[in-house]
C-alpha cells in the first residue's frame, strides 16, 4: 500500500500539484489456499471477514492513498487470518452504507451492513447477491442514488 501511495502522489506532483486533498479508498486482500490463509490492507474502509460464524471487523487505516492535504507519516496495517474450512470476506465502498432511504429518510450505516451481511452469510453466494440487491432497491425506493456503490463477497474454501 506505501508503494501504491508513493506511486500516486509521484503522479499526482508530475501533474505540477503539491497539495491536493482526493485520494483513493481502498482494499487490497491476498488470498493463500495453500495454507489457508488471508490478508488484507485497507485504507480509509472496513473489511468484514467471517470465520466459523464469527464476524470480525477490519477498520481501514485513517488515510487514503495518494492523499496529500498534510504531511504524515503514513503506514497500513496488514491484517492476517488463517481459517479452517471456509471464509467469507466482504469488501465494499461507503455508497451501500450511506445510502438515504427507509421510513425516515435516513442513512442505511455501516451497523446496517454489518447487520445485513451477518444475517445472510450462509446463503449460497448467488442468493446473497439477489437479497442484497432487493434490500437496496426496498431500502432507497423512489429516492435518487446518494453515491456509487460496490460490494464484493467471496467465499474462500479450503
Amino acid at each position: 500500500m506505501l508503494q501504491l501511495d508513493e506511486g500516486l502522489n509521484t503522479i499526482l506532483n508530475n501533474s505540477g500539484s503539491n497539495n491536493y486533498e482526493d485520494g483513493m479508498d481502498i482494499t487490497i486482500s491476498v488470498f493463500d489456499k495453500k495454507i489457508n490463509q488471508i490478508k488484507v490492507a485497507s485504507s480509509m474502509q472496513s473489511v468484514y471477514l467471517i470465520l466459523d460464524k464469527q464476524i470480525t471487523i477490519i477498520n481501514g487505516d485513517l488515510t487514503s492513498i495518494g492523499e496529500k492535504i498534510r504531511e504524515i507519516k503514513k503506514e497500513f496495517k496488514l491484517h492476517e487470518f488463517n481459517y479452517n474450512k471456509e471464509a467469507i470476506v466482504y469488501m465494499f465502498s461507503d455508497g451501500y452504507q450511506d445510502q438515504f432511504g427507509g421510513e425516515n429518510n435516513k442513512k442505511f450505516t455501516e451497523n446496517g451492513i454489518k447487520s445485513m451481511l451477518f444475517e445472510i452469510h450462509e446463503m449460497p453466494m448467488d442468493e446473497q447477491l439477489d437479497f442484497i440487491k432487493q434490500n437496496l432497491y426496498n431500502w432507497k425506493g423512489i429516492k435518487k442514488q446518494t453515491d456509487d456503490i460496490l460490494l464484493v463477497g467471496l467465499k474462500i474454501e479450503s
